[in-house]
């Protein structure tokens, strides 16, 4: 709900530069609204709501942290989860109807008109903010995944680790079986059997041996 006098812009913001704080924060008409509060206990927030009553300054633009997807209906992305982290006093809003005063617009010669409907702008300042957001979101994202990868992968090498020491052990008090000598290779004699002679077509037997 804090109200500050710039964007972060890639660097700390001082204590001093918080000026204000929104309250009785609402939803209607499909956007969210509040009142801004500006302090005036520092220099900064004095000054700022100076230029806020002069007509100098009238636009805010949000910070917020979330997610979104793809309508590819409407060609558009749609919020589907908004954290609202502050807001800031800015010369262009992020929209042409967030502005501190309820349809009300700076004077033209301090704000430039705002752009037309099909064109669309991005505040630079708020660009890195959800750049940064994204960044932080996806590191978090591949984090769970990465690490919940590698703690199964470290199981899995340790269950068969251990699975490998055990085998050791078992081989290690295994009986060892005898080793034995195989008879020595001998010589075959020649097969016994009979000579025969053959005289005249008939066959007669010899002798054995």
């Amino acid at each position: 709900d804090t109200v500050w006098n710039r964007h972060a812009g890639g660097q700390h913001r001082a204590v001093t530069d918080k000026i204000g704080r929104v309250e009785n924060v609402t939803y209607k008409d499909g956007a969210v609204i509040g009142d801004v509060i500006l302090h005036g206990l520092t220099q900064n927030s004095r000054d700022a709501a100076a230029l806020v009553e002069a007509g100098e300054i009238n636009f805010v633009s949000v910070e917020t942290v979330g997610k979104d997807r793809w309508n590819p209906g409407t060609r558009e992305y749609e919020a589907t989860d908004i954290t609202f982290t502050g807001l800031a006093l800015v010369n262009r809003g992020a929209c042409k109807v967030c502005t501190l005063r309820e349809n009300s617009e700076p004077a033209s010669d301090s704000v430039p008109a705002p752009a037309p409907e099909n064109t669309i702008e991005e505040d630079h300042e708020m660009a890195e903010i959800d750049v940064k957001a994204l960044r932080d979101e996806l590191r978090k994202e591949l984090s769970e995944i990465y690490d919940g990868k590698i703690k199964e992968l470290s199981e899995s090498y340790e269950a068969k680790l251990a699975a490998a020491e055990t085998r050791i052990k078992e081989l290690e008090t295994a009986p060892v079986a005898p080793v034995t000598t195989p008879d020595p290779v001998r010589e075959l004699a020649a097969p016994a059997g009979a000579r025969v002679r053959i005289e005249n077509g008939e066959v007669f037997a010899s002798e054995w041996v």
